[in-house]
């Protein structure tokens, strides 16, 4: 099989068991509301880039949300040279507990995600309302909404807000920009129980 289409055929995978895992809830209209308001709320501590004490403002908030529904949360923390130098990072983690097995170290099949920084500019603000903001608040909503309905699907689920994905340049290259998501990926290269598949949100929102 040409790798284009072995390429294909896992993409085609990893989407119908996304679509299986996260189809429509009765009664989940109100949940938009919910992201909305949330987003606001993370938008009021201001710019967050990496390191900024608004970004860890926002980390503690998000966590006091999820854990009031049952998840457990945890940082992953690491440093890595930057264009404006050394900067310390950590990715926001969150799982539902399960007595009969250790949080962290039991497979999941899925993870969500998004990335919880918003981009540094050295002589301006920047709030990064749908990027990503808002995917934050619409993670959130999601994974407390399945915490009431749906134990089963999120003992299997992984939350992750991965930080520093925004470039400290004007662009992003290779070595500069997904910070914590290439952090984070690479913690999984050596395990045989990778999730399955995962589905990363941005730009909720956006004009048009």
């Amino acid at each position: 099989m040409k790798p284009k289409w072995i390429f294909a055929t896992l993409l085609l995978v990893a989407t119908l068991a996304a679509f299986w895992f996260f189809r429509p809830a009765a009664g989940s209209g109100t949940l938009g509301i919910r992201a909305h308001s949330l987003t606001g709320k993370i938008l009021a501590y201001g710019p967050r880039p990496p390191g900024s004490d608004a970004l860890d403002k926002v980390k503690e908030h998000l966590a006091k949300e999820l854990e009031a529904n049952g998840w457990i949360t945890r940082l992953q923390e690491f440093e890595r040279d930057t264009p404006i130098g050394k900067v310390k990072f950590s990715n926001l983690r969150a799982r539902i507990a399960v007595e009969t097995t250790d949080t962290w170290e039991r497979p999941v099949r899925g993870i969500l995600c998004a990335h919880i920084d918003s981009k540094y500019f050295k002589d301006k603000e920047f709030l990064g309302a749908d990027d990503a903001a808002s995917a934050c608040a619409a993670v959130v909503v999601i994974a407390k909404h399945l915490a009431e309905t749906d134990r089963d699907k999120v003992e299997q689920l992984e939350l992750v807000f991965f930080d520093g994905e925004e470039a400290f340049a004007k662009d992003m290259t290779i070595l500069d920009g997904l910070y914590g998501s290439r952090f984070y990926a690479n913690a999984w290269r050596s395990r045989d129980d990778k999730p399955r598949f995962g589905i990363l949100m941005d730009m909720i929102g956006h004009k048009d």
